[in-house]
């Protein structure tokens, strides 16, 4: 059995106090929501999903990316619960829409284009917000963007690129270009977000 984490060494150099400080201090870049303290997962390499119950779990590899990339993913996680999909409600509906685009119907590809289509629309929101949020946004993107990505994460972060006109690797396949027209609506209109997040699931699927 994994000790818990959560005692006072936390790894890469971590303490819980000092986790509790930069959890707290994405709250209040949030206006404080009414969410229960990260908690520490033992194993490394990012296998738990990272927002169970509202509760957001941090695991050891997350802890070695620094204090800036934690409060990104904290900011971005608070953001989900605050702006999209907001609730349960609106997750079911985008769910469905996303379906409603694929082919397959495949509902595990469902899922994933909801949490893609959820992750653009987050991240645009705080990009807009400040150039606080956008160099948190930048610095999460670009590290995923370092990774050994699949030709439909290739395609979201040219789209990105294009979209936030900023320095992404740019992509030449053609979904990314198909992207841009779904969301040059903007994404702070909640009543679009079905139809976009439907297009979204039938462009990646081709």
């Amino acid at each position: 059995m994994v000790p818990r984490p959560e005692l006072r060494r936390l790894g890469a150099g971590y303490s819980e106090e000092r986790l509790i400080e930069i959890w707290e201090r994405s709250r209040s870049n949030w206006h404080l929501p009414q969410l229960p303290r990260p908690i520490i997962d033992g194993s490394k390499g990012g296998e738990s999903f990272p927002f169970r119950n509202y509760r957001i779990v941090v695991d050891l590899y997350m802890l070695e990316k620094g204090d800036r990339y934690l409060e990104n993913l904290f900011d971005h996680l608070i953001v989900h619960y605050l702006f999209c999909p907001r609730s349960l409600d609106a997750a079911a509906r985008l769910a469905l829409a996303a379906l409603e685009g694929l082919e397959s119907k495949d509902r595990s590809q469902a899922r994933r284009m909801v949490n893609i289509f959820s992750d653009i629309v987050v991240d645009t929101f705080r990009l807009e917000r400040s150039e606080e949020d956008e160099e948190k946004v930048l610095l999460g993107w670009r590290d995923l963007a370092k990774q050994n990505l699949s030709p439909l994460d290739e395609a979201v972060v040219g789209f990105l690129a294009d979209l936030w006109g900023v320095d992404l690797p740019s992509s030449d396949h053609p979904e990314s270009e198909m992207l841009l027209s779904v969301f040059s609506w903007g994404v702070r209109d909640r009543s679009k977000w079905p139809r976009q997040c439907m297009q979204t699931a039938r462009i990646l699927e081709s």
